[in-house]
């Protein structure tokens, strides 16, 4: 014969493990974004860019502002008219040149520079966090690939 307390233990056995299947699914899927997260991390190399400043200078500018942020030291050249001034002809502060000499009117002031892709910029964060290093992500990354894929073939998704 059934008892009230044995259909109550069943039912909640039922439920707690649809629950416990769902978090586990709910886990594959939080590794997933993870793994994603570091790989961006780890693949996001610098790029370079090209921008025009301006096309037709008044020759009272006095700044310029890129259009990209994280821009690596010492990579900005600038071109007015299609030839490249010497870096001593402006100072750059973050992403904003300042020309040290007037700007001739009329002239096409393009840049070029690099941007620190994510790699760049998390390498130069990483020293400065003594419990986390580069080999922290590289490991989880692996730990997560193995649970993941041991979840997906146990639980399938």
């Amino acid at each position: 014969m059934t008892t009230k307390r044995a259909l109550s233990h069943l039912e909640t056995a039922i439920t707690i493990v649809d629950r416990a299947e769902r978090q586990i699914l709910a886990l594959a899927e939080t590794l997933d974004q993870a793994i994603r997260e570091i790989e961006a991390i780890v693949d996001d190399e610098d790029y370079p860019v090209e921008d025009v400043l301006v096309e037709s200078a008044t020759g009272n500018e006095t700044k310029f502002i890129l259009s990209r942020a994280e821009v690596k030291a010492g990579s900005v050249s600038v071109l007015v008219d299609g030839t490249a001034i010497t870096s001593t002809a402006f100072t750059v502060s973050g992403n904003v040149i300042t020309p040290n000499t007037t700007i001739p009117a009329d002239s096409r002031i393009i840049a070029r520079y690099t941007v620190l892709g994510l790699k760049s910029q998390i390498s130069a964060i990483l020293p400065r966090l003594s419990d986390l290093s580069a080999a922290d992500f590289t490991a989880a990354i692996q730990r997560f690939r193995v649970a993941r894929d041991w979840i997906r073939t146990n639980y399938g998704t």
